[in-house]
This record gives C-alpha cells, sequence and structure tokens, in this order.
C-alpha cells in the first residue's frame, strides 16, 4: 500500500476556515481496490466555506487516484457536524455519480448517531474500521 500526508491549504489560506482555525490534515493509503482517505481536523472547526473547501480538495483527490472505492476514515474526527455531513454526503454523490462506492468507517457513537439524524445523509454506509468497510457486501453498516 503506498501512503502519503498532506495538509490542506488553498489559495494560501488554511482550508479549516477563518483566522486560527487551523488546516485539515489528509494521509492517503492506496490498496489494490480502494483509496483511504483519513481526515484529521484542524482544533476549530472552520465552518461551511471549510468544509466545501475540504469537499473539492477530497473529489479531487479521489480523481488523481482514479478511484472507485473509496473509504473516509473519520476515527480522528472529534464532533462531526452539519458542515463535515454535507460534505461527505456530497462526496458520496459524486463517487456514486462517476459509478462508483464511498464508504465512512471510524465514527465515535455520538458521531453516527448525528450522521444518522442528518436528512441529507441516510444513505451513507458506516463501518467501525477500514477492514469491515472493505469486506463488506452493501448495507449501511453501523
Amino acid at each position: 500500500m503506498q501512503a502519503s500526508q498532506a495538509t490542506l491549504t488553498g489559495h494560501g489560506r488554511d482550508i479549516g476556515g477563518g483566522v486560527g482555525a487551523g488546516e485539515w490534515s489528509v494521509s492517503i493509503d492506496r490498496g489494490p481496490d480502494w483509496l483511504f482517505i483519513r481526515l484529521e481536523p484542524p482544533r476549530r472547526l472552520g465552518g461551511a466555506a471549510a468544509a466545501d473547501r475540504l469537499d473539492q480538495h477530497v473529489w479531487q483527490t479521489i480523481r488523481e487516484h482514479g478511484a472507485h472505492r473509496v473509504v473516509l476514515e473519520l476515527d480522528r474526527v472529534q464532533s462531526i457536524d452539519e458542515g463535515l455531513i454535507d460534505m461527505i454526503t456530497a462526496v458520496g454523490a459524486r463517487v456514486r455519480d462517476d459509478g462508483g462506492l464511498l464508504r465512512v468507517c471510524g465514527l465515535s457513537r455520538p458521531n453516527l448517531d448525528r450522521l444518522r439524524r442528518s436528512a441529507t445523509a441516510t444513505d451513507v454506509p458506516h463501518f467501525a474500521s477500514r477492514t469491515e468497510a472493505v469486506v463488506a457486501r452493501g448495507g449501511l453498516g453501523g
């Protein structure tokens, strides 16, 4: 597996948003059939604009790798908000529209509950780990 790490910046500004918000870190692992993207948020989330820039960067990364099967690893996200849920949903829709599959893993129970309560993310499959996400045959996981 290939692994790389990047800190997201765009046009000289932090992807994390406003002043002092920090930057999202992304670690990328490439397996034989899957692209694994681990998101590590800044200390303070940067709101909807930051999630939008993160959405664009994650989608660009997926396209650059030619991936059709993607696992977003969210085990380092302390608290998921609507901006991040919208980002996950948007990336998932793009991947599906391109004939691919997006799965999410690693959310804590409170974060998974937030994801499940979101009207926009009802079909985002979540799994406990990267391995479970890869071997699952469908369904929404848990």
